[in-house]
């Protein structure tokens, strides 16, 4: 089977259109391919930049060269290159471990590490991450995958690790010390990189879903993690938030007292009230929040978000914070493609 990783950088004000784009013409174009046997879509902010990412998997690269007529060129018809640049399409080789035979590409974040491996190494590197798995698992990893290709004279890997949520890679990060990346294996690297991206599966590309909107900053006023009502309340799915400060995503207007605001929160622990939030796309947005510290763990804090017309909802923040984070992990084995629906493992 092959991997096949489509990256791209959306332009600046553009990630409300890649969305719908993605979600209107894409996905129902991608439903039909023959020989992808998983599909998932990802996104992270650095540095001032949405960076996309398009993970696919397919029974081999002749149903790729079929459906696209090259390696190179993109799977679908829809066009993205008015919203999107420096594309550049990677293809490996799926190796053990898999997961039922079937990559599944399904989670809120996915991880993926890249590593040229030194010379010799090539099996005992691939050992090392197979011996990680049980831990990781227990972590909060859903499934994980090694994808495997010919780099000039050395094997390059691309290992993705399928999150349930971001806040388990955070508290995976902290009990590892800051050792996120295990020495033995950078040991038997000469380069590695590591990102991750939050994911709209195929189900979140389709329906936008329903339930409480929450963010979750950390101390430092970043969001780390959102629930998928998120975008019923704000009108783009709350990926494109993660990552992003508070400061960030706040009406220029209010922007010099961000920091001030900020500190009286953690020191009161509570905060309610109406604020102007400015979207990814430039769009300002009025909302309701009310506001916890330390919900739903210490050192996360959760906002969450209404429309001002809305009924309020006197639910406790706790409360709303367990049912909007409460969609049960789905360990899968594979993606239906062709339906759009994930299938559990036996």
């Amino acid at each position: 089977m092959i991997l096949r990783l489509f990256r791209a950088t959306v332009r600046p004000g553009a990630e409300a259109a890649m969305l719908r784009r993605l979600r209107t013409d894409a996905m129902p174009e991608i439903s039909t391919f023959e020989g992808m046997r998983a599909f998932t879509s990802g996104f992270r902010h650095d540095a001032g930049r949405t960076e996309h990412l398009a993970l696919s998997t397919w029974t081999d690269l002749a149903a790729i060269e079929t459906r696209a007529g090259s390696l190179e060129r993109s799977v679908v018809s829809t066009r993205l290159d008015d919203i999107i640049e420096n594309a550049h399409v990677d293809h490996y080789e799926l190796v053990a471990p898999q997961d039922e035979a079937v990559v599944t590409l399904d989670g809120p974040v996915v991880g993926v590490v890249r590593a040229l491996v030194a010379p010799d190494a090539d099996a005992s590197v691939i050992e090392t991450v197979r011996r990680s798995r049980a831990e990781l698992e227990r972590a909060g990893v859903l499934a994980l995958h090694v994808g495997r290709r010919v780099h000039g004279h050395q094997t390059e890997l691309a290992i993705l690790a399928v999150w349930r949520d971001r806040a388990s890679l955070h508290r995976f990060a902290r009990q590892r010390d800051g050792a996120l990346i295990r020495p033995a294996f950078l040991e038997q690297t000469t380069s590695w990189s590591f990102e991750t991206y939050d994911c709209l599966s195929p189900d979140r590309l389709m329906i936008p879903a329903a339930g409480p909107a929450v963010l979750l900053a950390d101390d430092e006023g970043r969001y780390v993690d959102a629930s998928p009502g998120v975008e019923a309340v704000l009108g783009v799915p709350g990926e494109l938030f993660l990552r992003r400060s508070v400061a960030e995503l706040t009406a220029p207007s209010l922007r010099d007292r961000v920091g001030t605001a900020w500190a009286t929160f953690l020191g009161e622990r509570r905060q309610s009230g109406v604020y102007d939030l400015r979207l990814p796309d430039g769009r300002e947005v009025r909302v309701h929040f009310r506001a916890a510290a330390d919900v739903p763990e210490p050192g996360l804090h959760a906002s969450v978000l209404s429309r001002p017309e809305d009924p309020p909802d006197d639910r406790a923040i706790e409360d709303l914070v367990a049912m909007a984070f409460a969609a049960p992990a789905r360990a899968v084995a594979g993606t239906n493609v062709e339906g759009l629906v994930s299938v559990s493992s036996p």
